[in-house]
């Protein structure tokens, strides 16, 4: 299915967005992890969520192709292999204490590459312990709560345990199939699918994370 790629900070990009959805019958609306440095819980971004949200249309964070401000990275490509890791945990995070999905309770995000490392670390930021956190730095709203409202696919080259913790930590019903393909190897898709199937889950788990979540959040008929 087609997503609508905007340009999020320029004057007619609403429009353009509602085009894409009225006219082109697009899907969903894509965006990168950070835009001209801003990352998704900047207000600038904010009446393009508005519009979504009219639409009723998911938006998909794709990674860019490294962290706004990246200096650290630079030796040993890190930018790229590490920094599209940290960006995508970035973007889940400043979702969830921004409030911008409180203030848009009926907007969805899909975040590409299993969140980053949110598969590993979500728990630390949904459930923060006063020993590493000053009370003022923490949101005032209810974050477990707010989760529910992004979804994360498989489309990074994971391995079987990586899979494994996914479905464990994100949940089957916010878990989509992803294979990176075409960027990744030849196998990708194949790949993702033996992973998939070899979760030691019900068939009809299983195929929540196969199709079933993506029908339901693109809306699309079975």
């Amino acid at each position: 299915i087609g997503l609508a790629h905007v340009p999020p900070f320029e004057e007619g990009a609403t429009q353009e967005l509602e085009r894409a959805i009225k006219v082109l019958g697009l899907k969903g609306l894509c965006i990168t992890s950070h835009c001209q440095g801003k990352y998704p819980d900047d207000d600038a971004y904010r009446p393009l969520y508005k519009k979504a949200a009219e639409l009723d249309v998911p938006i998909v964070v794709h990674a860019a192709g490294a962290p706004a401000q990246y200096e650290f990275l630079r030796e040993y490509s890190l930018a790229r292999n590490f920094g599209r890791a940290i960006d995508p945990t970035l973007v889940t995070i400043k979702l969830l204490y921004s409030g911008i999905l409180k203030d848009y309770p009926t907007l969805k995000f899909l975040n590409g590459h299993t969140g980053g490392t949110w598969w590993a670390l979500g728990e630390r930021f949904l459930n923060p312990t006063s020993a590493f956190w000053r009370k003022e730095d923490l949101p005032q709203h209810d974050v477990n709560k707010l989760v529910k409202q992004i979804y994360f696919d498989t489309a990074a080259r994971l391995t079987e345990a990586e899979v494994v913790c996914a479905a464990a930590t994100i949940g089957v019903d916010h878990l989509t199939a992803g294979s990176d393909w075409p960027a990744g190897p030849p196998d990708c898709l194949e790949r993702q699918v033996r992973l998939i199937n070899a979760l030691n889950l019900p068939q009809a788990e299983k195929e929540k994370i196969f199709s079933g979540n993506a029908i339901k959040l693109f809306k699309l008929k079975a």
